[in-house]
């Protein structure tokens, strides 16, 4: 799937190349048969399942619009809800390794705002709750922001 914008900037992450939009979650085609539970049960509605044939399936929700851009968060519903185990859940690649999260240390954290600043999809807030909102797509440069200022309260996991 190409998700550059008409300004050839990845719609997941605004970077100048096409990126995978679920990062982290892998689809095997052969497993699939196209039942469509796991868009059913997306609660981000990333998910329109189309047959072989071309014919959409019924998903939660229909978009007015076509090629709406659809976020995953890797939240795993999908993957959960597939009874043939055609999705699962990946690994997250960075500098050559592999990992399963982001993990937040907040006693790590000083609240310089780097990760927030960085964040293509705003999903980080500085809050005493600590608490994340939005689409995150794993571009990881949370973590290279968090890197540069050597606190470390962001890493992969």
């Amino acid at each position: 799937m190409n998700n550059l914008n008409s300004e050839n900037m990845c719609n997941c992450c605004n970077s100048a190349n096409s990126c995978d939009g679920t990062n982290g979650i892998s689809w095997d085609r052969e497993k699939c048969e196209y039942c469509g539970p796991c868009a059913i049960k997306c609660p981000n509605d990333a998910i329109m399942v189309v047959n072989p044939k071309g014919l959409e399936l019924p998903s939660r929700a229909k978009t007015e619009r076509a090629n709406e851009f659809k976020m995953c968060d890797l939240c795993g519903t999908c993957v959960s809800a597939c009874p043939t185990e055609a999705l699962q859940m990946g690994k997250i690649v960075h500098n050559e390794k592999e990992y399963d999260r982001i993990e937040f240390t907040p006693s790590l954290c000083d609240s310089c705002g780097a990760c927030v600043e960085i964040c293509p999809q705003n999903v980080l807030k500085l809050n005493e709750e600590y608490k994340l909102k939005g689409f995150c797509v794993m571009c990881l440069k949370c973590i290279d922001a968090c890197d540069k200022t050597k606190k470390n309260a962001l890493s992969l996991k």
